[in-house]
Parts: structure tokens; sequence; C-alpha cells
């Protein structure tokens, strides 16, 4: 399959809202075997959940930095937060905010809004992955709440980070 063809494949309507989403394109990157994440028709963001947004910067990477969530994020709950970084054993971290930008970092951009930056420094593992565990009291006072999440990892002099994700606190 070539790396920009598109495959329309399927119509979905999401009820959180209970708007429609239009329709779905998957593409796939023949590059790095996978399937580049999903642009929605409707162009609405989840009330609650997770998903993963923006483009990774790969720095030294072989294939696409990506993110995923594990879980729901939920009142009086845990869900784990995954960032692919591909860098195994690199100095890394995890950028962490209420918000999404896209701010221009060295040789990538930063998806988390740089106003209410918070950065936990660590390693990758073998793999090269960043994970974090996350514990929602049973506080609905959190409801709504945006975490966003993106990683990060340093080699040769560059900075390898991650896609965005967003954790929207549900009851």
């Amino acid at each position: 399959m070539h790396p920009t063809q598109l495959i329309d494949v399927l119509q979905l309507e999401r009820t959180v809202n209970g708007d429609a989403i239009d329709g779905i394109e998957f593409v796939y990157d023949a590059m790095s075997r996978r399937i580049v994440p999903n642009v929605t028709g409707a162009g609405l963001e989840s009330i609650f959940g997770a998903y993963e947004y923006g483009q990774p910067s790969f720095g030294l990477a072989s294939l696409s930095p990506w993110s995923r969530v594990q879980g729901l994020p939920q009142v009086n709950s845990f869900f784990d937060i995954f960032h692919q970084v591909q860098l195994p054993m690199a100095i890394g971290g995890m950028a962490l905010s209420t918000g999404k930008s896209v701010v221009p970092v060295w040789n990538g951009n930063l998806l988390v809004d740089p106003f209410s930056l918070v950065v936990e420094l660590g390693l990758t593992d073998a793999n090269g992955q960043l994970a974090r565990q996350w514990t929602v009291p049973g506080a609905l006072s959190l409801v709504g709440f945006p975490l966003h999440s993106q990683g990060f990892a340093f080699s040769g002099g560059q900075i390898t980070m991650s896609t965005g994700i967003a954790a929207i606190i549900a009851p």
C-alpha cells in the first residue's frame, strides 16, 4: 500500500454530545508500519475520555512517536498514559498541562499549553516508552478536568516528542 493512500472505511456516530462524526480517514504510514492518527469530519473534541492529537517530532527516532491511554479517566478510578518516543534508555520525561497548544521548541513542537506547564523528568524504558499511572480521587469536582500530556526524549542534540494526549475526567 502506498504511504499516502487514504482508506475511507468507517462511518461512526459519537453520542457524547449527540453530534455525529461525518467520517474518519485512516492513512497508513508504510515507513512506521502503522495507521496515522485519524481525522474526524465533525472536528469535535470529547467532553469526557481521552484522545491523541497533534503531530510528533521525530528527532532521531527511526519510527513515528505516538501516545495512548489505557483505562478511562474517571472519578474514583485510575488510568495509564503511555508515550512511545522510540528512543530506548534516553533522558526525557513528560510535559503536563491543562490545555493544548503548538509552540516550536528546539527541532519539534510542544503540544501542551506552556502557561500551565509542569515537567516530570525521567528515562525511557528499554522499548523507548514513557509511562505514568494517574489515580483520580472520588471528588466530583474533578469531572471535566483536562489533563494534557506529551512525552519527550533527548538524543544526539535533538529532541523527540510524541503526539499529545488529552484526558478529560468523566463522572
